[in-house]
């Protein structure tokens, strides 16, 4: 419930009243009382100064309403906006120049906001678009203010409130309409505009608060005698979305808009990007053929582009008000799964020159980088960049964009009425393109064999969509077709990955509303989009949260590589390297091996193994997580360098002392020492019977075949190793960069 009382008593503080009959002295000059600035200015209106004779009866001239007051000087601006009223605003501050009576060092005037009059000028300025009837102005003549006076050699200041309002009552709720908002509510709303919330969000969220007072404020405002104590509490609940896009837009003038020039703005965004570990390369002579450019990295994007491998690139426009495009370098997450901005770029032109500016910059600035594919829609720009900055690498056609270009172009609908003749057409084309395990040669084959097919149909349509398949798409089957991507494209096939990151771009966070500067685009993209985006990938590191589809398929892995894989099934070879037998070919073994690092030895990112499923998804598989069981399994999580002894014999002298165990491993020195192990055994069998040296002689040989075998694949695998060292020794979950070549050209 809202209280509510008389409005003097919202004054009286215990102050006493007192009347003059003499004029105060202000200590200031006429010009002074009559400079008024206006705090909130009214569109198409100019100030007007207000005369005293004008607005106070003959009567009551003499006399004026006025309290004084000492307050110290720190404390006097809370006692204005707390106990004086809730509708004073500085307006200015002066200070005393020198003289022979100077007495205060500055003093300064408080007004009511609804001080002075408005004069209006709509229709006089023939620049202006005059408005039709507006709301009854706020400037109602009245004369209450306040004089702040600090002497010298004082704590305190001299405090004259003419608290005698005009024409309105202050803390009624007719005078609710007229209140400017509070510095709280103004804070909390910068607040949450530093959160990355837009009007509308904070409008929502400050809407249940008015929601709550709704009744009380009608109560009130059907009883007009009723004056309101928390009408500035009214005010702010009841604020509109004017009001928060004012804020908003003024705070973002201070974040984004760092220079009201763009392009000097823009300019300071590059410097901090720069300070910030990140790079920039911004250009903006619009006479060039490449003209406007602004592409820039964060420090986290710098870091992933490392370990980038598989990238999805795309554009977009509608981000701006100049109607510039956004490009975007994507790749998915290692942890995550889902897409992650590495690059970024803003250009005038979507042209292949201004495509290639910004790859060959990101190759400067990324040293040793060469992605292994690039997935790109069926723009031709985007493809002969990707072609001439990086021949060494594929590039593929998103499914998505290939097979809507054959739908129109073939003209197939869905649904009931579908010719039968362009639904055979479609399902050898969704063979074509979905066909895993095809040759080169054989991909060749099966797409003449389809065109000839459609051509024996007689069909003039279809003939036509053979002679438009055959000249556009034969000849670029590798980037299209499935059977030539090989498996490490990390089960991406379209640029769903990016489509669906410009979507929430526009319409989760811009609203769908483009208007934006080109430095609120980059304060955008840098401070609200890639922060959000960091913060939902901290929290799935620290697996809080509900698993994305990708931690689920890893926990199975790790579920059955730690529960259902035997430690009898992997062997230590030697130093950072296992083998793991095949849980479904008993023939099968698998390498793993981990690179030479100063890291803990657990962590997962630096183990490496060569079956189907890691080169497949180049994330940790179910061999990896049995290696790494067995690692944790020994105490305070230190490897036991073990490597698992084969049942064999074994017999040891007692006459071998220490110190021959401990002589130089020289290759002589242990032929003589295997000689004197047979001596002894030899001598130690002789009085056995022949069907027990059999034995003996049979269980050594089986031993020494073992042990043959065992070194023969530690051979084989260092010979794997040193021919996948890149593999191996390039930056974890990597894959070796080898584009598909064709072997017959059409």
């Amino acid at each position: 419930m809202l209280a509510s009382r008389n409005i003097n008593s919202i004054f009286d503080i215990n102050e006493e009243f007192e009347e003059f009959d003499e004029e105060v002295d202000m200590d200031t000059s006429e010009d002074d009382i009559d400079l008024i600035l206006d705090a909130t200015d009214g569109v198409g209106h100019v100030w007007e100064g207000v005369e005293d004779d004008k607005t106070i009866s003959e009567e009551s001239r003499d006399v004026k309403r006025v309290k004084t007051y000492e307050i110290p000087v720190e404390e006097y601006e809370k006692w204005i906006l707390e106990k004086a009223g809730l509708s004073y605003i500085r307006h200015d501050r002066q200070r005393k120049l020198g003289g022979a009576r100077k007495m205060y060092q500055w003093y300064e005037r408080w007004y009511c906001h609804r001080y002075g009059t408005y004069k209006s000028v709509a229709g006089k300025n023939i620049n202006k678009k005059s408005r039709l009837a507006q709301k009854e102005t706020k400037k109602c003549g009245c004369k209450s203010y306040i004089h702040v006076k600090f002497p010298f050699n004082s704590s305190k200041v001299i405090l004259n409130h003419y608290y005698k309002h005009n024409n309105h009552y202050p803390g009624r709720l007719s005078d609710l309409c007229t209140l400017p908002l509070s510095e709280n509510i103004r804070h909390f709303i910068q607040q949450r505009v530093l959160e990355g919330l837009d009007c509308i969000s904070i409008q929502r969220l400050l809407r249940f608060r008015a929601v709550e007072i709704q009744d009380q404020v009608l109560k009130e405002c059907n009883n007009s005698n009723v004056n309101s104590h928390n009408v500035q509490i009214l005010r702010d609940a009841l604020i509109t979305r004017d009001d928060i896009y004012t804020i908003v837009h003024n705070m973002m003038k201070s974040l984004a808009y760092i220079d009201e020039n763009v392009l000097i703005s823009l300019e300071k965004w590059r410097e901090k990007l720069i300070i910030a570990s990140g790079n920039c390369l911004f250009k903006h002579d619009i006479s060039d053929e490449i003209g406007f450019l602004f592409a820039f990295q964060t420090k986290e994007q710098k870091e992933l582009t490392k370990s980038s491998r598989v990238l999805c690139l795309d554009g977009t426009h509608g981000m701006n008000n100049h109607g510039y495009h956004l490009f975007t370098l994507m790749m998915r997450h290692p942890a995550t799964g889902s897409g992650y901005p590495i690059a970024f770029l803003i250009s005038q032109f979507k042209k292949t020159i201004t495509l290639k500016k910004w790859l060959n910059f990101l190759k400067q600035e990324n040293n040793e980088w060469c992605p292994d594919i690039f997935m790109v829609d069926d723009a031709g720009e985007e493809i002969n960049a990707v072609k001439e900055c990086f021949p060494d690498s594929s590039v593929f056609l998103c499914h998505f964009h290939v097979l809507r270009s054959w739908r129109r172009k073939l003209g197939h609908k869905r649904g009931s009425n579908v010719d039968p003749h362009k639904g055979i057409i479609w399902n050898d084309l969704w063979q074509l393109i979905k066909t895993e395990g095809w040759s080169d040669v054989e991909a060749q084959e099966q797409i003449i064999n389809t065109i000839s097919k459609w051509r024996e149909m007689g069909i003039k349509e279809i003939e036509k969509f053979a002679t438009y398949f055959e000249r556009y798409w034969k000849p670029q089957y590798e980037m299209w077709m499935v059977c030539t991507r090989g498996i490490a494209r990390d089960n991406m096939d379209t640029n769903n990955l990016i489509e669906g990151f410009h979507h929430k771009l526009k319409y989760t966070y811009m609203r769908g509303h483009p208007g934006r500067r080109l430095d609120g685009e980059v304060y955008l993209l840098v401070e609200i989009v890639l922060r959000d985006i960091n913060f939902s990938i901290f929290l799935s590191e620290l697996k809080i949260g509900r698993m994305n589809p990708r931690q689920r398929q890893q926990r199975i892995r790790e579920i059955v590589g730690t529960n259902f894989i035997n430690e009898k099934d992997i062997y230590k070879l030697q130093q950072n390297v296992w083998l793991v037998h095949s849980m479904t070919n008993d023939d099968v073994e698998y390498s793993i091996q981990r690179r030479d690092s100063d890291n803990d030895e657990l962590d997962i990112s630096l183990y490496v193994c060569t079956c189907p499923d890691f080169k497949k998804r180049q994330l940790p598989c179910k061999h990896i997580f049995a290696v790494l069981g067995q690692i944790r399994s020994y105490d305070n999580n230190v490897e036991v360098h073990e490597v698992k002894e084969l049942q064999s014999f074994s017999v040891v002298d007692s006459s071998i002392s220490p110190k021959t165990l401990d002589e130089n491993n020289d290759k002589n020195n242990e032929i003589l020492k295997l000689q004197e192990v047979f001596s002894t055994i030899t001598a130690e069998w002789k009085d056995k019977s022949a069907e027990e040296i059999r034995s003996l002689r049979t269980t050594l040989m089986q031993a020494t075949q073992v042990e043959r075998s065992r070194i023969a694949k530690i051979d084989i695998v260092s010979r794997i190793n040193d021919e996948n060292r890149a593999l191996i020794f390039q930056t974890s979950q990597s894959a070796p960069n080898i584009k598909f070549t064709k072997q017959i050209l059409f």
